[in-house]
């Protein structure tokens, strides 16, 4: 039992230290802000949103049946205990849509992209991405979010009404455990399918799409998770509210409905950032580490040779000792020893050791490959930088021995072995 703890918390340190970073990225990267913000710009452009949307929509005939569908499955299912009320603001905006002079169609596509602005620059600013898209391309993106968004949209929506209209779903003895759960779960299949698609398109640079899928996942989860709260919530004080707001009331609980979904999607935003960043993390250390490892081979087989024949390695000859190691990565470690004074290359090609290895200990040519550890680097934590740092200390410790008795010692146990 003890084992099994032990081993359970060992896998589990990774994750709590994930889940510490992300916690920490998302206070300090000003996310809680940025969502007050992006609640303020999603009150003004609404309208012009909802207008633009339902426009493009009703504009098709084939979509005109479903963009009452979409009105319908949109308040059901991501706006909680609110759906009657909307539904007439959502039905007055559809009708004063029809009035407004052409010159003012502009000034309403100009406030929805004012949203995607912002969440372009709030995505940029969790990715660490100081170079901004060009405009052309920012506009460009914008419009084909405006126009071929609620295009795609209408045609899926076409299909799945195409699809209910199947005798399949006029009876119910018909219907499978599973056509009911694909039914069941479209809301959330339809916020995973929209954030991993804003996860990727909208930050300037290359989201991979298990991480955007990841974080759309989590951030699904957690609006599902936030609508039955929330629904849970304006049941036992709605009355509270309209005692307070009286007609009103239905702003201040979608004022906090909407911010709440914006902290969710930054969330999301800053899980998928995170996943990239421990992915390049630790691809740097590996690549690190095995340069570490080839350069230390290089030098116990120069050193061996030198001990033995007085003589140096070509690359090729090294290359004989570390079969399993390509010429490429070879030649960067021989350049990295080469270019920090520890071997030199003869006139013949080959190389030889021309540091002493008594004064080469194992920590300074591990250090060399320390580059995705800086001294003045921390996590913020204060527990955890203290036992970093104790932890480092004492592999220096451990490492702090010269290379020359690291490899006679390996030279004499190679020669007792049969």
């Amino acid at each position: 039992m003890y084992k099994f703890t032990h081993m359970l918390s060992q896998q589990l340190k990774p994750l709590w230290a994930f889940i510490l970073w992300i916690c920490h990225a998302f206070k300090h990267s000003g996310c809680i802000y940025r969502a007050a913000a992006l609640t303020f710009t999603s009150l003004l452009t609404l309208g012009p949103l909802v207008i633009v949307l339902f426009a493009i929509l009703m504009s098709i005939p084939a979509f005109q049946e479903a963009t009452l569908k979409l009105q319908a499955f949109i308040l059901n299912n991501f706006v909680p205990s609110a759906s009657s009320i909307l539904q007439g603001y959502i039905s007055s905006f559809q009708q004063q849509s029809t009035q407004i002079p052409v010159k003012s169609i502009f000034f309403l596509l100009f406030m929805a992209i004012l949203l995607f602005m912002n969440v372009e620059s709030a995505l940029n600013d969790i990715w660490g991405i100081k170079k901004r898209r060009p405009l052309m391309h920012s506009l460009l993106l914008y419009w084909a979010l405006l126009t071929l968004g609620p295009i795609v949209l209408g045609i899926s929506l076409t299909a799945a009404s195409s699809l209910l209209t199947l005798k399949l779903f006029h009876d119910p003895s018909l219907i499978t455990d599973g056509a009911q759960l694909i039914w069941l779960t479209l809301p959330f299949l339809s916020s995973v399918a929209t954030l991993t698609f804003l996860y990727m398109a909208i930050p300037y640079c290359r989201v991979r799409f298990i991480h955007a899928l990841s974080g759309a996942v989590f951030a699904a989860i957690c609006i599902e998770g936030a609508k039955l709260a929330f629904a849970w919530y304006v049941a036992d004080h709605m009355a509270v509210y309209k005692m307070i707001y009286g007609t009103l009331a239905i702003l201040p609980i979608f004022l906090v409905w909407v911010y709440w979904s914006w902290l969710i999607f930054l969330l999301g935003a800053q899980i998928v950032n995170g996943l990239r960043f421990h992915q390049q993390h630790r691809q740097h250390a590996e690549q690190a580490l095995s340069l570490f490892n080839l350069c230390l081979q290089s030098l116990y087989h120069l050193f061996h040779q030198q001990q033995t024949h007085s003589a140096g390695l070509t690359l090729k000859q090294l290359q004989k000792h570390l079969p399993h190691t390509s010429l490429h990565n070879l030649t960067e470690a021989v350049a990295l020893l080469d270019k920090h004074g520890y071997i030199a290359q003869l006139n013949d090609d080959s190389y030889i050791i021309t540091h002493p290895l008594s004064q080469l200990s194992l920590l300074t040519l591990y250090q060399l490959f320390q580059t995705h550890l800086k001294h003045n680097e921390t996590t913020g934590i204060n527990s955890i930088d203290d036992k970093l740092a104790a932890l480092l200390e004492q592999s220096k410790t451990a490492l702090d021995q010269p290379l020359q008795q690291l490899f006679e010692s390996t030279i004499k146990k190679d020669k007792k072995s049969p």
